[in-house]
């Protein structure tokens, strides 16, 4: 697996493992900091790499919420084509009583 951006140091694009190896070598220059700062174990999960089942189960949350947003969406526009239908009609209904030009 390889990424966009390149690796200063060979001039090619990162690796998994090269950037796994940067990221450990970041915590431990900045594990005195997260000391200094008191966070707490949960504090600093949230500073960590994403796990793919906590973004699959993300993803599917999100999905339901898009999918209960559409449904509504769906449902408001049922009830708005309704409304127009009903206004067209009594529109007709009015033309065809109160014409614009009176017959002699």
């Amino acid at each position: 697996m390889s990424f966009n951006e390149v690796n200063p140091e060979t001039a090619k694009p990162w690796t998994r493992a090269e950037l796994f190896q940067e990221l450990e070598t970041a915590r431990a220059k900045h594990s005195d900091l997260s000391d200094a700062l008191d966070l707490t174990p949960a504090e600093q999960q949230f500073s960590d790499i994403i796990s793919w089942p906590a973004q699959s189960a993300n993803l599917r949350a999100r999905w339901a919420i898009h999918q209960e947003e559409f449904d509504i969406a769906i449902k408001d526009l049922k009830s708005l084509y309704k409304a127009v239908l009903v206004f067209v009609e009594n529109q007709r209904e009015y033309w065809a009583t109160n014409p614009l030009i009176k017959q002699q």
